[in-house]
């Protein structure tokens, strides 16, 4: 895993025969394990697309609390 994290908790996903395979040929060119792509592609997601939706969330809270500009 990129951090090496010995803390790490196992989940299960499932996942399309093409997806997996793709997957496993990245993972087989990367000299990686399947676990080290998924990964990585999560940590990008969540610093991409996640990110803005926690930034939407919080500007709504702001707005809740009557902390937005008139």
């Amino acid at each position: 895993m990129p951090d090496g994290s010995s803390n790490a908790i196992p989940i299960s996903v499932r996942l399309p025969a093409d997806v997996l395979e793709k997957l496993d040929k990245v993972a087989a060119l990367m000299e990686r394990p399947r676990s080290w792509v998924i990964l990585d592609a999560i940590r990008e997601y969540l610093a991409d697309e996640g990110q803005e939706v926690l930034d939407i969330q919080a500007g709504i809270e702001e707005l809740d609390r009557g902390e937005g500009i008139p």
